[in-house]
């Protein structure tokens, strides 16, 4: 089913050759962890396996995403009954401001950059 899904995938022109491997992988490693048969595989079992990973950087979402892909290809043609993720939602990664320097920060930094590049210059 994955060779078949991979296929498809690639075929179908709605996701690039580096996703459609990251997809393939992410399932495999997921798999192989688990242990469990993409027919048998339950929400609880998803929903432990994600409890599981750090949730800071992106592997949760990755995998909900590989997962969804996966499951709704089989559904709609009607080769596993059930879809295990289709309730659990993927948060969106949150990405916070930027920190920024103060005006005397910045001041003293460009002021330690000058201070360097005049003694290069005095060497030479």
């Amino acid at each position: 089913l994955l060779r078949r899904w991979s296929e498809f995938l690639r075929v179908s022109g709605r996701v690039g050759e580096s996703t459609v491997r990251q997809y393939r992988r992410t399932l495999v490693r997921f798999l192989a962890d688990v242990l469990i048969p993409l027919e048998a595989l339950g929400e609880d079992d998803v929903v432990e396996h994600l409890a599981s990973i750090d949730p800071r950087g992106g592997s949760r979402r990755e995998l909900l995403k590989a997962l969804s892909s996966f499951y709704s290809w089989a559904g709609r043609r009607r080769l596993l009954l059930t879809n295990p993720v289709e309730a659990i939602a993927a948060p969106r990664q949150r990405y916070t401001k930027a920190p920024t320097l103060a005006e005397a920060d910045g001041a003293n930094i460009r002021s330690s950059f000058e201070a360097i590049e005049r003694a290069s210059v005095e060497r030479c």
